[in-house]
């Protein structure tokens, strides 16, 4: 979803229906949900239709303004499940070769 113009930046709204919750499809190869995502919309007539610099482009139909951003928030959308394993194993040694302990740790990380 561009700008159509120089702006790096384009955050979508929600289409009607849609939560952060239904837009993805785990375990599907399309993980998000395109039609979930939508260009931002003005609220009235009224503002679509403001003098530049207000206002909308007017390339695109009514309700669609292209040069707003989106509602969506920052990590509103949750990633497919991933997990992140760490192991170790440590040996503590007197220095005289006799070890004196030995620790394992295992560390999980679920989403």
């Amino acid at each position: 979803m561009g700008q159509l113009n120089g702006e790096p930046l384009a955050i979508p709204d929600l289409a009607p229906g849609c939560t952060p919750r239904n837009a993805v499809q785990p375990g599907n190869v399309q993980y998000i949900k395109p039609q979930c995502f939508i260009n931002a919309v003005a609220p009235n007539l009224a503002f679509y239709n403001a003098a530049p610099p207000f206002g909308c482009d007017k390339s695109f139909a009514f309700p669609t303004c292209i040069n707003l951003l989106g509602t969506l928030g920052r990590n509103s959308l949750t990633g497919p499940a991933l997990f992140n394993i760490d192991f170790s194993v440590e040996n503590a040694d007197t220095g005289e070769g006799n070890p004196v302990c030995v620790e394992g740790h295992l560390v999980v990380f679920i989403r």
